[in-house]
């Protein structure tokens, strides 16, 4: 089984629900996929370093109960030498402000230990999707917010994991698909995502003849067993 790879987030990086195309410079402001900011006195940062903080700092103050202790938990997750393991608090705290400038509706939930919500909310989403597919007797498999699932069923997931998110948040969040040459959120052309999958599908054929004889073994025991046919083709 060839899988395809989409992935959705709540607002435990609410970011990620408006994410940006690409890396630009607009009138004093830069856009780095998922966390965009107000540059400032970051111009000299580049853009893939300039994420990675952001990043991480956001991703530290949703979880953290108070500024002091995101910020030691943001040091800490960078090794020695890492421009992020020697950055003062008055340097985060103007990253912060940058931040919260593009994006002002994540104040009220930044350093107040919001994480454990929000996971639970990535969760619920989890489960609406894995309730659909284990219906449908459909693998699905989870990875945090990404789903993997059998090429030809790609369309769907897409479908259930906007009902899902609608469902659990209130509005369909957009999702990112796992497309060779695209950053984790960029948009990727209606055409390139049908080629892409239209390779897997080929790929799926190509590669059932070179399944391993234990694998084999245990598709038919499970074919036998549940009466379903876990078989690509």
């Amino acid at each position: 089984m060839d899988g395809c790879e989409t992935n959705c987030s709540t607002a435990k990086s609410s970011t990620r629900c408006a994410k940006s195309k690409s890396s630009s410079n607009d009138g004093g402001t830069t856009t780095i996929p998922n966390y965009p900011i107000a540059t400032h006195s970051f111009s000299a940062y580049p853009a893939v370093l300039l994420r990675k903080l952001v990043k991480a700092l956001v991703l530290k103050a949703i979880n953290a109960k108070d500024k002091s202790a995101a910020y030691k938990a943001f040091r800490s997750g960078f090794s020695t030498g890492d421009p992020g393991k020697k950055m003062k608090n008055v340097e985060l705290d103007r990253l912060m402000e940058a931040f919260l400038e593009r994006n002002p509706c994540l104040g009220d939930y930044l350093f107040r230990d919001r994480g454990i919500r929000l996971m639970r909310l990535d969760a619920s989403i989890t489960e609406h999707i894995h309730r659909h597919f284990t219906t449908r007797g459909i693998p699905v498999l989870s990875v945090h917010d990404s789903y993997i699932i059998d090429v030809h069923h790609v369309d769907e997931l897409r479908q259930v994991m906007a009902e899902a998110s609608n469902a659990v948040v209130g509005k369909p969040l957009r999702c990112g698909v796992d497309v060779p040459g695209y950053g984790e959120f960029d948009e990727v052309p209606e055409a390139e995502l049908r080629q892409h999958i239209g390779k897997l599908t080929w790929d799926v054929f190509d590669r059932v003849a070179m399944a391993c004889s234990g694998y084999t073994a245990r598709m038919m025991a499970f074919d036998t067993i549940t009466g379903k046919s876990i078989s690509p083709i």
